[in-house]
């Protein structure tokens, strides 16, 4: 396998990315992988499988690191849902101007699921979306930090900063910021016009995903048109597919073969 680290620009700020392609071969299929909210273009459920396995496939891979995460520019409090949707769109458009690229799909999960859901590009030939958390909203005030929640909205402050029993390993302090929130609940509409217009769409959850709740995987597979789209709830498991990455990367690996190829 052969890396190389790259980088561009987006939203007037560096992001840092890492192209890798097999040993033998000119022209490749492509997949980009975009991780999740709080993890790393080197860290992040299913990697390094996912990668391992497109590689011994004949993949091109490409991984990002989103404003505020890893190498890149920022910090995770800064971070937008328009950011991130703008570093999705810097880094189509930055990879696809390499000669080696053939066809290419992008291979999503929780944060950058809920962007893909509303990101339309026809360039883009096949998805993988791991569970999408398309009612970002409802989670934060229902699910993950109602009390938290519950507080900042009767304040002013321009971030809500979280102490988790977790370990988070963000830039920075672990929190978001108002203008985050601000757009939160215009998203599920935008999901909800934007998905009937994509084909070759895979969804994978876990049954026992405790962050994203296995029916937004179901709202967002029936959005889909009938035809080109699967879904596939992974037995026992919850939000990181612990234990089942193989074979979380057997279905996204089977679907980009049978779109890319």
């Amino acid at each position: 396998m052969k890396q190389e680290q790259i980088k561009f620009q987006s939203n007037n700020k560096t992001v840092v990315g890492i192209i890798e392609t097999p040993d033998h071969g000119e022209i490749f299929p492509l997949v980009i992988l975009f991780h999740g909210g709080t993890n790393t273009k080197d860290k992040f459920p299913t990697y390094p499988i996912i990668r391992d396995r497109l590689i011994e496939e004949g993949f091109m891979t490409f991984r990002i690191d989103f404003f505020g995460s890893g190498e890149s520019d920022g910090e995770f409090k800064d971070k937008t849902n328009a950011f991130m949707l703008n570093n999705m769109k810097d880094a189509i458009d930055f990879i696809v101007r390499d000669e080696r690229v053939e066809k290419f799909g992008i291979f999503t999960r929780s944060q950058s699921s809920l962007q893909s859901s509303y990101l339309i590009d026809d360039r883009i030939s096949a998805r993988v979306m791991c569970c999408p958390a398309i009612r970002p909203w409802d989670c934060f005030t229902n699910v993950w930090y109602p009390k938290e929640m519950k507080e900042f909205l009767k304040t002013s402050d321009d971030y809500l900063f979280i102490k988790t029993s977790d370990v988070r390993k963000v830039k920075g302090e672990y929190g978001y910021s108002r203008k985050y929130f601000n757009e939160l609940q215009a998203l599920p509409k935008k999901t909800e016009e934007s998905m009937p217009k994509m084909n070759n769409v895979m969804i994978i959850q876990g049954e026992m995903d405790k962050e994203i709740n296995y029916m937004d995987a179901v709202t967002a597979f029936n959005y889909l048109p009938s035809g080109n789209r699967e879904l596939h709830m992974i037995s026992g498991v919850g939000h990181p597919f612990e234990g089942k990455e193989n074979e979380v990367a057997s279905y996204a690996v089977s679907w980009f073969n049978k779109y890319l190829k």
